[in-house]
C-alpha cells in the first residue's frame, strides 16, 4: 500500500517510524481480527473497497497512459470479491482482516 494509510498501520516501519519522528509516543496498540460488511449494492461496496486506493486511482487516470484505470479496477474488483457474497443476503463480506487500533500522544520536549 502507499505510505501511511489506513493499510500501512500494520508496517511498523511505515507507521511507528514516522509517528516517533514527529515525537509521538504510543499510548495503546492493539490488533484485532475482523470483517467488513461492504453491503449488497454493488456500487456502494466497489466504493467503499476502492477508498484506500482511490487518490491513487485517481492520480492514474490524470496521467491518461494507462487506460480506464476505474473500469479495470471494478472489473478485478467484481473477479477478485465474487467468493465474498453472502448467498443469503447478497451482502460483500470481506475475508478476516487483521485490523490496528493506535493510541498516541504528543510527547513533551
Amino acid at each position: 500500500p502507499p505510505p501511511i494509510n489506513p493499510l500501512s498501520l500494520s508496517n511498523h516501519a511505515a507507521f511507528d517510524v514516522p509517528l516517533a519522528k514527529a515525537g509521538f509516543g504510543m499510548l495503546n496498540d492493539e490488533q484485532h481480527t475482523m470483517q467488513f460488511d461492504l453491503g449488497n449494492e454493488p456500487d456502494v461496496a466497489w466504493r467503499l473497497a476502492m477508498l484506500p486506493a482511490m487518490a491513487t486511482l485517481q492520480d492514474l487516470a490524470k496521467e491518461g497512459k494507462h487506460g480506464d484505470v476505474f473500469a479495470a479496477a471494478r472489473e478485478a474488483f467484481e473477479r477478485d470479491t465474487a467468493t465474498w457474497k453472502d448467498p443469503s443476503t447478497g451482502c460483500v463480506i470481506t475475508p478476516d482482516a487483521t485490523c490496528r487500533l493506535v493510541v498516541v500522544e504528543k510527547q513533551a520536549r
